[in-house]
């Protein structure tokens, strides 16, 4: 058992631990809808929901909007991945483009990430690969 003098310093120590995790800065969040550009001259749009879903857009005329999730990894940063269709002229699937981000938060209302993209074919089978830096600005009113 331990000693009786221990046990109030214990608390006090625990009471003060707990106290500065109560005063700490809230963690960033990264739910709501972001401007974003890829590579310095492709712009989309983001949103990422509170149910850990996504969804994003492309100024690409040849690219579906993107769906896929995302997860807190730390105080200010997440990991996501998403699916789109990739369409050949004719307005047809033809590839499936897949995006996985290590997302890095620099304030509330800032992010950055490098995008590691991989095109397949509807197959499966992986045709190219990439990696493209983003900046994106959350949305507001």
């Amino acid at each position: 058992p331990m000693p009786t003098i221990i046990r109030p310093f214990m608390s006090f120590v625990m009471l003060i631990a707990f106290s500065g995790m109560v005063n700490a800065s809230p963690p960033t969040n990264l739910v709501g809808s972001w401007s974003c550009e890829l590579g310095g001259d492709i712009f989309a749009f983001a949103n990422f929901n509170q149910d850990n879903t996504l969804a994003t857009s492309s100024a690409l005329g040849n690219v579906s909007s993107a769906h896929g999730t995302w997860l807190r990894t730390g105080l200010t940063t997440f990991v996501s991945k998403d699916l789109a269709f990739i369409y050949d002229s004719g307005g047809a699937a033809e590839f499936i483009q897949t995006v996985e981000a290590d997302i890095a938060m620099s304030d509330n209302d800032n992010l950055t990430s490098t995008l590691e993209i991989t095109i397949a074919d509807v197959d499966g089978v992986v045709v190219s690969t990439d990696s493209v830096p983003v900046s994106c600005t959350r949305t507001q009113i």
